[in-house]
């Protein structure tokens, strides 16, 4: 079970939590936590204000204190149970010499070592044996990249011993580990999430739940489509689509352990903890719907390299692609004709050098202030007339595509419009399909 930042950011909702815990405990459960809510950017935001001398260490200090306290004094708990680790950070503070990454490891660690504590003596509150133990004693060993670890393949066999010692409900800290020089790191984007599928992998377990503050993956963005639903299940692989492609859903690293394994992954609601959520397996063989759900990513631009040189040219994707390579520029879709080539990039990525080098090759053009929407379902490639049934709800709209590309895997359909058409695109779509 593990609970998000919002499940853990203030004393109710560390008290709701307890009391979900305690409902599952007949489970077995092991327990991971993020940071309480707004804690991380809290300490990156401190440490960088301490360094550059924007703000004295008491002020950047006592609002990591002063949140915590809080917490502890309206739950009912020790005022002291995080001090040592209050009192580690400030001498962190006090000594820092960069914001390397790996001292914004060791400097933003400490948000899941304190909430941990937090909900391990919540549950004893309420009357359940519990401990909070940081990942790296459970043998969480990953590899020394700070800011982006992952496990070592010998964690798993480690975490398993380690937590089959332990009586009561384990509550472990999410995000971190340690290397083997016994450095702190951590796990980068979907950190907590992607510890609870390691555990779950390491102890074989029946179902992996994160609890977080939606009720389950919505068939696309609520803010966007006020009718969006819940999704009851669907496939590792349409969840990693809609990460890609923009969708607030479980990041795809994170759901590798449970891939490997076919450990099934439930997303639920802290706030409504009797909703069923979504399920994510494997292979789903039913079709309710040729259309699972639909994203929206926005901030891209697209980039057209066009040359006759293509025609019947050997090697002429390669050396484009060679250009984003060397300029470490990653791309989100791609579609080629005859004569020219369109990728997706994000708008933020400097492209002056790209650009010139492309210019060797092609004629290139750029085109900004774009948005990529993406229509993902497993069961697309069954009917042949899917694709016209998107571009009509589209083009009865008005909405003007520039660029299409369907991904190797056939579970999706991307395409380009202007930005400004970007909500009014996802809208149509969910109106003609949901």
């Amino acid at each position: 079970m593990k609970f998000g930042g919002t499940s853990v950011g203030s004393a109710e909702r560390i008290l709701n939590v307890a009391n979900i815990i305690k409902n599952n405990k007949d489970k077995d459960p092991i327990v991971v936590v993020s940071a309480v809510g707004g804690v991380t950017d809290k300490l990156i935001n401190g440490a960088k204000d301490v360094f550059l001398q924007k703000r004295g260490i008491d002020e950047v200090h006592s609002e990591i204190v002063e949140k915590h306290k809080t917490i502890l004094k309206e739950i009912g708990l020790e005022e002291d149970l995080v001090d040592k680790n209050l009192n580690k950070l400030r001498h962190i503070y006090e000594n820092l010499t960069d914001l390397s990454a790996k001292t914004m490891d060791e400097v933003t660690s400490f948000g899941e070592r304190m909430s941990s504590k937090i909900v391990s003596a919540t549950l004893r509150k309420v009357g359940e044996e519990s401990s909070a133990h940081n990942a790296y004693e459970i043998g969480f060993v990953t590899t020394p990249v700070h800011g982006d670890a992952v496990p070592l393949p010998t964690s798993y066999k480690l975490i398993r011993e380690s937590l089959e010692k332990i009586s009561g409900i384990p509550v472990v800290t999410g995000f971190i580990g340690k290397d083997k020089d016994d450095n702190i790191t951590t796990l980068g984007r979907g950190g907590s999430d992607f510890t609870a599928a390691i555990i779950g992998k390491a102890i074989s377990s029946d179902e992996i739940q994160i609890w977080t503050d939606v009720s389950g993956v919505k068939t696309t963005d609520p803010r966007i489509v006020k009718e969006a639903i819940t999704i009851p299940e669907m496939t590792f692989e349409e969840a990693a689509e809609l990460a890609y492609f923009g969708a607030k859903v479980l990041h795809p690293r994170t759901m590798l352990p449970a891939v490997e394994t076919g450990i099934p992954i439930v997303v639920k609601n802290t706030m409504e903890q009797d909703h069923p959520g979504t399920r994510i397996v494997k292979e789903i063989d039913y079709c309710n719907n040729l259309v699972t759900a639909m994203s929206l990513k926005r901030g891209i631009k697209i980039i057209r390299i066009e040359s006759s040189r293509m025609i019947n040219a050997h090697g002429f994707l390669a050396k484009i692609f060679a250009a984003f390579e060397k300029y470490k520029i990653s791309v989100d879709m791609v579609s080629t004709s005859e004569v020219s080539v369109s990728a997706t990039i994000s708008e933020t990525v400097d492209t002056d050098s790209l650009v010139e080098e492309l210019a060797e090759i092609g004629k290139v053009k750029i085109y900004e202030d774009m948005n990529l929407v993406c229509v993902v379902g497993r069961c697309l490639h069954k009917d042949k007339t899917i694709h016209g049934e998107i571009f009509d709800a589209v083009e009865k709209n008005n909405i003007c595509v520039k660029m299409i590309s369907q991904g190797p895997s056939l579970i999706n359909v991307g395409f380009v419009v202007q930005k400004e058409m970007g909500e009014k695109a996802i809208q149509c779509l969910h109106d003609a399909f949901y």
